[in-house]
């Protein structure tokens, strides 16, 4: 029975696709999968790889492969590794072009790579899929035949918790980072906990994400009201409980508003009100790389074998907010994606520069709703402040917290915390304990940004006022209405 992984590349050869481009980091598995292929379609089955080739230039050996696989007589699949790098060079793309033009019965080209940049005059000769990563059942079994080769073994509910830790990984990964767990666990079975912390290892080697690790619950984010009912109303969207009632899983929410106003500390807060993990795609970086589709593409596969995932997409507009022909192709395919998946990803996207951000973003259905943080309110100052003087082991209610926020107008939270600091150094450097007067000389001290760029933020009030939904609702609007 063809799984998620080999399905694809069966569908095609049936289909008689000549060329195919497999992107994957596990050879080894498209080896064995194309082979058992092969059986079915009963022709013969070859591997080649440059190794095979030895004193000749590469790209020659390629297009020599290729030219032999053109003129041989019967069905054949030949897979090639190494052959990415080449496809650019004018023999390699010929040769594969006249491959196709033959069209020779009954023969099948699978060219196999972790990532692929196909040159434009091959866009029309080949098929490009992007292979699935491991399914958590998959990943417990080989969690398991890990644990038995180390002498230990697992109750099949530790072995479906380790495989679910273990998503977003190779097979190959997989057995590393369970090897490392058991060292990590003193030789015993690792619980998942474990397992997860030891995959952030390995898992940091992926081009352009990275697992975010910060564990911020929601009592340490100061105001966000609106925002906070939302995700509420959403907390067991994910479970099998909100499948059986109709509700599909929500599709993600666009973060914009006021500079340091806490949109990225709600991100990392999402995954941990909802008890989910969190990848961080860094767009930045994806832009500049040699293939930025390609490492898209991978990222977004790397995702959905994760989910249910929160992905974060800090400061989107920094990604596509430019003209650049690859920025405009990644957008492309990123808001496709967003329009069409399938898996439980959530994407949390956080912007600052709402004038830069491309019109096909915002649209409806790309996200299930925009919110818009503007500064804190008095009530949400005096919150943000008892915050902060916690996490530093002060007790807040000593403090003047009305005061405070009546003279921090205008402050973000992040200019809040800045306060609380400084204040903690002025008392620290005079060799005595925070007073109230330490707070408010800080505040006073303190330039926000608001009234260096206040025009700035006028104009963000004004694009939300229309667009978005406010994460916190004025109190005394509420109160107003309710009269």
């Amino acid at each position: 029975m063809a799984d998620a992984f080999d399905g694809p590349v069966r569908e095609v050869l049936h289909a008689g696709c000549p060329v195919v481009c497999c992107e994957t980091h596990e050879e080894p598995r498209l080896v064995a999968a194309v082979a058992a292929i092969a059986r079915e379609l009963g022709v013969p089955f070859r591997a080649w790889s440059l190794l095979d080739a030895p004193g000749i230039r590469p790209a020659e050996a390629v297009a020599s492969e290729l030219r032999t696989l053109r003129e041989a007589g019967g069905p054949q699949v030949l897979l090639l590794a190494d052959v990415h790098s080449f496809l650019e060079q004018p023999t390699v793309a010929r040769a594969i072009r006249a491959f196709v033009a033959a069209a020779p019965a009954g023969r099948r080209l699978i060219l196999v790579a972790p990532l692929f940049r196909v040159p434009a005059e091959l866009e029309h000769d080949v098929v490009v899929l992007s292979l699935p990563l491991p399914d958590p059942a998959v990943l417990a079994t080989v969690a398991g035949e890990a644990l038995a080769g180390l002498k230990l073994a697992a109750e099949p509910a530790q072995l479906a918790a380790v495989g679910d830790a273990l998503r977003g990984l190779t097979l190959a990964e997989a057995r590393w980072v369970v090897r490392k767990a058991v060292r990590s666990a003193g030789g015993a079975v690792p619980p998942a906990a474990v397992v997860l912390r030891e995959k952030g290892w390995r898992f940091g080697r992926a081009e352009g994400m990275e697992i975010v690790a910060d564990d911020v619950p929601f009592d340490r984010v100061g105001g966000l009201d609106e925002l906070k009912r939302w995700l509420d109303e959403r907390k067991a969207a994910f479970s099998r409980g909100a499948r059986d009632f109709g509700l599909p899983p929500p599709r993600g929410l666009l973060l914009m508003g006021v500079q340091g106003c806490g949109k990225s500390l709600a991100a990392k807060a999402i995954a941990h009100f909802w008890g989910l993990p969190e990848v961080r795609l860094d767009l930045g970086l994806i832009v500049g790389h040699e293939y930025p589709e390609a490492v898209l593409r991978q990222a977004i596969r790397i995702a959905e074998a994760m989910a249910p995932v929160v992905l974060w997409v800090d400061e989107i507009e920094k990604g596509f907010g430019t003209d650049a022909a690859d920025a405009r192709r990644l957008l492309g395919g990123f808001v496709t994606w967003l329009q069409e998946k399938r898996e439980p990803v959530f994407v949390v996207a956080t912007a600052n520069e709402v004038e830069a951000l491309p019109p096909e973003l915002p649209r409806k259905g790309r996200f299930d709703e925009i919110f818009f943080f503007d500064l804190p309110n008095v009530r949400e100052r005096t919150e943000i402040a008892r915050i902060h003087l916690a996490a530093h082991g002060r007790d807040p209610e000593k403090f003047g917290l009305e005061a405070l926020a009546r003279k921090t107008e205008r402050f973000s939270g992040s200019e809040l915390e800045q306060v609380v600091l400084s204040a903690l150094y002025a008392a620290f450097s005079a060799g005595r304990e925070l007073a109230n007067a330490d707070l408010l000389a800080a505040a006073h001290e303190t330039v926000p940004l608001a009234t260096t760029y206040e025009d700035r933020i006028k104009a963000l009030r004004e694009w939300a006022r229309t667009r978005a939904r406010p994460a916190t609702l004025d109190r005394r609007k509420l109160d107003a209405f309710k009269k």
